[in-house]
């Protein structure tokens, strides 16, 4: 009796702390993941300023002199 109801609990224990470890384990990959896209997203946005940031440079310096006068 005692041996089998040890056995139970050890199992539960060792169940329990495996789900643990694998929800861990997922979030930690989500998260990767998630950062990941953000990064990408963040590098393409700041290509894609860039490049209109070059186009229209020119314009906007015009009109901040303009301004002034």
């Amino acid at each position: 009796m005692l041996q089998q109801q040890l056995q139970q609990e050890m199992q539960q224990l060792l169940q329990q702390q495996l789900q643990q470890e694998m929800q861990q384990l997922l979030q930690q990959q989500m998260q990767q993941q998630l950062q990941q896209q953000l990064q990408l997203q963040l590098q393409l946005q700041l290509q894609q300023q860039t490049v209109t940031g070059t186009k229209c440079l020119p314009q906007l310096m015009e009109q901040r002199s303009s301004k002034r006068d």
